[in-house]
């Protein structure tokens, strides 16, 4: 699990981006975590300068790329500061 940063979002808790796999991970507020596969960095880079982290996201990820819903326990690594 890389990394996870979060971000301000009615819906997202925190983004990260996995660069062995090339895949952005999402943790939603939900606690639930997808791993969306083939997204380009320059993607997940985008989603923090997005007006709305949340509807870039669901537009530009979410709808385009395949995703893999994780264990719960393996969102973990957000840690103390994604609370």
């Amino acid at each position: 699990m890389p990394h996870m940063t979060p971000v301000k979002s009615s819906n997202i808790k925190a983004i990260g981006y996995d660069d062995e796999t090339g895949a952005m991970h999402v943790t939603f507020k939900s606690g639930d975590t997808y791993a969306y596969a083939g997204v380009e960095k320059a993607i997940y880079l985008q989603a923090f300068d997005a007006a709305s982290v949340g509807r870039f996201v669901a537009s530009d990820v979410v709808a385009k790329f395949k995703a893999r819903k994780l264990e719960r326990q393996t969102s973990l690594a957000l840690g103390a500061e994604g609370q």
